[in-house]
């Protein structure tokens, strides 16, 4: 195949692991120890987004009770005069 031309399964290959997509389009086939380390690599990195996704989650959850609490405060302020 043409090295200029890039299928749309080979930028797939690359949006997962550019590095593999690197590899593989330069003919160097990973081996053993090489191809352990980069599954590794990957089962980590899932590790690290499922947990970055839970810190996401819970970030909101506590911004939005912060807003809520912002809102309860004003408020109370407003229906005491709001002079205070």
């Amino acid at each position: 195949m043409n090295k200029s031309v890039i299928t749309a399964s080979e930028i797939g290959e690359y949006a997962y692991c550019a590095k593999a997509w690197h590899l593989r389009r330069s003919g160097v086939a990973p081996r053993g120890a090489q191809l352990h380390e980069g599954t590794a690599f990957h089962e980590q990195h899932g590790e690290w987004t499922a947990q970055a996704a839970q810190w996401e989650g819970a970030a909101r959850r506590l911004f939005g009770l912060a807003f809520l609490l912002l809102c309860l405060l004003v408020l109370y302020w407003l229906l005491n005069g709001g002079t205070r």
